[in-house]
């Protein structure tokens, strides 16, 4: 059975299971640190910030995903934003962590949020894992430079 929670002990952080989980989710986007001990201190203050849930999603008692939202604090960041999404659990356990991001957001009082893809794959494949939260609307485009 798939089960999602929030994670706000940053104790946790210091089980293999969720440090283990965390750092196969940063090394599965095509934009990985090097290594847990590279994110170790952004991870901690992720988890203790109040415009950030992190939730962990499990099923047969292991962790197999996790979800960032990072809820905006200023003008300039209107909507909620998907940070970072990873699942290599089943079909059953991303539908449900999909839907527990949805009812965060709106929890929240927010009736949308922005996802980037940033996981290597192609876009397709990565709007298939939200297409409980209907059709998304492309608002724009990043870009990277070199200086």
């Amino acid at each position: 059975m798939a089960n999602v929670a929030e994670l706000s002990n940053v104790k946790a952080l210091g089980t293999i299971e969720v440090s283990g989980l965390i750092e196969k989710a940063f090394k599965a986007s095509a934009f990985a640190p090097a290594g847990i001990e590279d994110i170790a201190e952004d991870v901690i203050a992720l988890v203790m910030d109040p415009s950030v849930i992190f939730l962990l999603g499990s099923e047969e008692n292991e962790l197999k995903a996790l979800a960032i939202i990072d809820f905006p604090t200023s003008g300039f960041a209107l909507e909620p934003h998907i940070i970072h999404f990873y699942n290599e659990g089943s079909a059953e356990l991303k539908t449900l962590l999909v839907r527990t991001v949805m009812d965060r957001v709106k929890e929240k009082g927010y009736t949308k949020f922005w996802g980037s893809n940033m996981s290597g794959k192609s876009d397709i494949v990565w709007k298939r894992s939200f297409k409980q939260a209907g059709s998304p609307k492309k608002i724009g485009t990043i870009w990277e430079f070199s200086v």
